[in-house]
């Protein structure tokens, strides 16, 4: 499942963000940023997936989760400001 959002997300980030430009939708775009979340985080537990298959590298999932974790809380914060 991980792999197929990686796949689809970023396409539909970028039709997202395009058709609510064009429509002038809020909600719309926002949508488009959240699509284009997904996709990021599918790419970082993908990577963190790999890494953690070789021997040391055990950190690379908990590190990717708190990679996300302070970009989820960004994006949080700055949705909260613009309202």
């Amino acid at each position: 499942m991980t792999s197929a959002a990686l796949l689809v997300m970023p396409s539909l980030a970028v039709a997202e963000h395009r058709t609510g430009l064009a429509l002038g939708s809020r909600t719309l775009i926002a949508d488009a940023a959240e699509s284009a979340f997904c996709a990021f985080s599918s790419a970082a537990a993908l990577l963190a997936l790999g890494l953690s298959a070789w021997p040391g590298w055990w950190c690379a999932g908990p590190a990717a989760a708190l990679v996300i974790a302070a970009l989820a809380a960004k994006e949080g914060l700055e949705a909260w400001e613009e309202n």
